[in-house]
């Protein structure tokens, strides 16, 4: 037995390292641009606090780490990162063989799970996410092995609560885990428990989970980022039951009426299944049926976690079905997955083909997660953050808002130290005192910058010194600005442009198809950059045919980018090439059709469709100014017409449908230049016409 054991042992080191090395071998080598892989990093290598709730014990081992850790920071991390990852496939492979005592299905059905695209994802940034997988596979390893295939003792019963309190101090979902060990712990092995037993054990859970003190602690020191400043029971509270999220997932969920979004997500996450699991999945509730039938304590422990990580945990989270919400919720996957691996692979061992149908499952999951898969030259966060840093002013402030392009632009700031004389403004942080008042704002001053036009130039004049914005920043109206790359410029004092930043960023090469969602949405930061920069530039002494090159450009990284299109059209337009105009505001518009029908399944609000159809309203009446020009002036009316009806408070739809009307219907005239006057009373044009028609009266 020994000797069969020993092989076992070098089998599972064997694949520990294997997935490892795999890891490591398609992980980017720098920063990854995932939700908050940038502020992770920022919090371990300038010792800060992170966001809700914290996350004190990723961020204490990843501190230690970074002592150790030489090379580029965030790379470090990532690592770090692929050795959690791996881990957990080691103690899950032995978990599954604890259950199936079969030893080669369990290294396959493993290393199924390890080619899962999502597990394949946590285990390459620098997130806590991964770490928390390994957590949740040691915790069931060790509850497998000491509960349910041993005798369990009072040793045992107090160091399991105490991980279980530790544990919970990485990520606070894991305690959806908890459920099922407690409710197997209670129904089968009760006559190991007993009040004295139970007491002890609650005070080693709270031993454990005093590690979330590190924050309270680390408050005290002035950190670079203080996030809540937790410096008190109250505010520290608040920051591990994620009070200001509203004690969710994210504050998104709150438009949505609880559960509205369950059944969306479901479909999502099955999706998430049949993609990793393929032909595993016609065993799952084969599993569930023999689990139930043959060893009720599994059946229990899984199907409990199952039901309170995945279906539970996704009705709490309540997600709308946008990509953006979808790929925040997509890291919790993996916890019920590691149920649905388990039934899985219960019902496949007891049939004979199950090592043929594991790899051929393996071999299939590769294929389907392929082009996505391999990262190790996706370097866009190092582009983004040189193609932003280099192109701003010396001294000057920038403001971002999103997490991804935020995050990258203060890790390389503040960890890579790259343009120490710009600071970099949270604009949505603004608001709040802890931010305020942390280290990292201690050479400026911090005002809130919402919708207020006065605040914007307030904090201009208070700080002395230029201010730069990302394109996720939201302006209040009448707020002037200037292109300046993938920034704009704040009240500039010139309008005059640079096109070197222009042909900077135009030659931007980022690899399709896109990773995931965070490489496509900084794809489009490039995009929507490229095309604001153009628009400002039609009209002036350059080449027409280059900014079309331009625009080509822009689509190619985001084909859903419709202003390329408007950009196109008013330069064809100029140049009166009308058919050639027409066919690119055609193009704009069915563009953004698609678009209207994808935000209305998505579920990301009225002002979204409300904007949406606005530029609808704008594509069509441009069709409607083509039709006119190529002497089709009926056809232009009707598109005049629709304009309106798409959006009845655009002031050039009624502009326009006026002057069609000024030679067929002047009491029609009369009525839309009425309409288009109340939208813009300071419109020239429009108030001398609607005097002329009164006078004709």
């Amino acid at each position: 037995m020994a000797k069969s054991g020993g092989r076992e042992n070098l089998v599972d080191f064997a694949i520990l390292i294997t997935v490892l090395v795999f890891y490591i071998l398609i992980m980017p080598r720098t920063l990854s641009p995932y939700r908050d892989a940038g502020e992770m990093a920022l919090d371990i290598f300038t010792i800060s606090i992170s966001h809700q709730p914290g996350y004190s014990l990723y961020n204490l081992v990843g501190v230690l780490f970074s002592f150790l850790w030489k090379g580029e920071p965030a790379h470090g991390l990532n690592i770090l990162s692929a050795i959690f990852g791996s881990i957990a496939i080691f103690f899950i492979n032995k978990s599954l063989r604890m259950i199936t005592q079969q030893t080669l299905l369990s290294i396959f059905v493993s290393l199924l799970f390890a080619v899962n695209f999502t597990v394949i994802t946590i285990s390459s940034v620098s997130e806590m996410y991964s770490l928390n997988l390994l957590l949740a596979s040691f915790l069931i390893y060790f509850f497998l092995k000491n509960f349910i295939y041993s005798e369990p003792n009072d040793s045992k019963i107090l160091l399991f609560s105490y991980l279980a309190g530790l544990f919970a101090t990485n990520r606070t979902d894991i305690i959806l885990t908890y459920p099922g060990f407690i409710y197997v712990a209670v129904k089968y092995l009760d006559k190991y428990l007993n009040f004295k037993t139970v007491i002890k054990s609650f005070f080693m859970f709270l031993a454990g989970f005093s590690l979330c003190l590190y924050v309270y602690f680390l408050s005290k020191s002035s950190p670079l980022i203080n996030w809540s400043n937790p410096c008190d029971l109250s505010s520290l509270m608040a920051m591990i039951t994620r009070k200001n999220y509203g004690s969710t997932l994210d504050l998104i969920s709150l438009n949505y009426k609880m559960g509205e979004n369950l059944i969306v997500n479901m479909s999502e996450y099955l999706k998430h299944l049949i993609k990793n699991f393929n032909f595993l999945l016609f065993f799952f509730f084969y599993g569930i049926y023999i689990s139930f039938k043959l060893k009720k304590e599994i059946f229990y422990l899984f199907i409990l976690i199952f039901f309170f990580a995945g279906p539970l945990f996704l009705f709490i989270a309540n997600m709308p079905p946008n990509p953006h919400s979808m790929a925040i919720v997509e890291p919790y996957y993996v916890i019920p997955d590691i149920s649905v691996l388990f039934f899985s692979i219960i019902g496949l061992s007891n049939f004979k083909m199950s090592l043929r149908i594991s790899s051929l499952a393996i071999i299939i999951s590769l294929y389907s997660n392929y082009p996505y898969l391999d990262r190790h030259s996706l370097n866009i966060t190092d582009l983004y953050a040189n193609d932003i840093l280099d192109s701003i002013p010396e001294n000057s402030i920038v403001i971002s808002k999103k997490d991804v392009p935020l995050f990258t632009l203060w890790y390389n700031r503040y960890v890579k130290n790259k343009r120490p004389d710009i600071e970099i403004v949270a604009q949505g942080l603004t608001g709040s005192k802890w931010y305020r008042d942390s280290k990292i704002n201690k050479n400026i001053k911090i005002i809130k910058l919402n919708e207020e036009k006065e605040n914007w130039i307030l904090f201009k004049k208070i700080n002395e010194r230029r201010v730069f914005a990302t394109y996720d920043v939201q302006l209040p109206p009448g707020i002037k600005t200037k292109p300046n790359g993938l920034t704009f410029e704040i009240e500039p004092s010139d309008n005059s442009l640079d096109i070197k930043n222009l042909i900077k960023i135009a030659n931007i090469d980022i690899k399709k198809p896109y990773n995931d969602f965070f490489v496509k949405d900084m794809a489009k930061d490039y995009s929507f950059s490229i095309t604001e920069y153009v628009s400002n530039l039609i009209g002036y002494d350059l080449i027409s045919e280059h900014l079309l090159e331009f625009n080509s450009k822009a689509l190619i990284l985001d084909e859903f980018n419709y202003k390329a299109y408007f950009n196109n059209g008013l330069i064809h337009s100029l140049h009166k090439q009308w058919e050639k105009a027409l066919r690119e505001f055609e193009k704009a518009k069915s563009t953004i059709e698609s678009m209207i029908i994808l935000e209305k399944k998505y579920k990301t609000g009225e002002e979204n469709i409300k904007y949406l159809k606005n530029q609808l309203s704008y594509a069509i009446l441009n069709i409607g100014v083509c039709m006119e020009k190529m002497g089709k002036r009926d056809i232009a009316g009707d598109y005049y017409l629709k304009a309106v009806e798409t959006d009845p408070n655009s002031f050039h739809a009624h502009y326009n449908l006026a002057a069609y009307y000024w030679n067929k219907d002047i009491k029609k005239a009369e009525e839309e230049f009425k309409k288009a006057v109340g939208i813009n009373p300071y419109n020239p044009d429009a108030v001398r016409y609607l005097k002329l028609i009164s006078n004709l009266k």
